[in-house]
C-alpha cells in the first residue's frame, strides 16, 4: 500500500518535483521545496532506486533531521566562533566542500549528510577521497575537512 503511494506521489509532477536534462541530454529528477536546495532523485521515477530517493528527500523536507548527524556537525562546526573568525574565502572554500558532501546521495537512496558521523569509517573516507582522485589538491583538502573540522566541533 506504501509504496503503491509512493509510486503515485513519484510519478506527480507538482511543485516539489523539478526535472531537466544534462549536456548529454540524460534526463535528471530533483525533489524541490521553496527556500531549500533542490536534491538530485537517482534512477527513473517508479523504479525502486528512484522511490528510496523520493522517500528520503520528502522525509527530510518535512525537517525530519537528526542531532548527531554529519550535517549537523557541519552546521554546529559553521556556527562555531572559530568558523566564524576565518576570512570569507576560507569559509566559502570550507562550506563548499562540507556541503557537497552532505548533498552526495549514497547507495541507499539517503543522503550522506544524513547518516550519523559516528558511523563514518575509514571506508568511507577512501570512498570520498577517491572520488577527487583526478585532483590531488581537491581531494586531500576533502580529507582535511572531514577529520580536522569534525575534531573541532567535538573538542578534540
Amino acid at each position: 500500500m506504501a509504496l503503491n503511494a509512493l509510486r503515485a506521489a513519484s510519478a506527480r509532477q507538482d511543485d516539489s518535483d523539478a526535472r531537466d536534462r544534462d549536456r548529454h541530454g540524460n534526463l535528471r529528477f530533483y525533489f524541490r521545496r521553496p527556500g531549500k536546495p533542490k536534491i538530485r532523485l537517482r534512477g527513473l521515477p517508479g523504479s525502486e532506486e528512484f522511490l528510496a530517493a523520493y522517500k528520503a528527500a520528502l522525509a527530510e523536507s518535512q525537517g525530519v533531521k537528526s542531532e548527531k548527524s554529519f550535517e549537523w556537525l557541519c552546521n554546529r562546526y559553521y556556527k562555531s566562533t572559530y568558523f566564524g573568525s576565518l576570512d570569507d574565502f576560507t569559509q566559502r572554500r570550507r562550506r563548499t566542500v562540507l556541503d557537497e558532501i552532505c548533498n552526495m546521495v549514497g547507495e541507499s537512496g539517503r543522503r550522506l549528510g544524513l547518516a550519523p558521523f559516528a558511523s563514518l569509517k575509514k571506508v568511507h573516507v577512501r570512498k570520498l577521497r577517491d572520488m577527487k582522485a583526478d585532483t590531488p589538491e581537491a581531494a586531500s583538502f576533502r580529507l582535511k575537512q572531514i577529520f580536522l573540522r569534525g575534531a573541532e566541533v567535538c573538542g578534540g
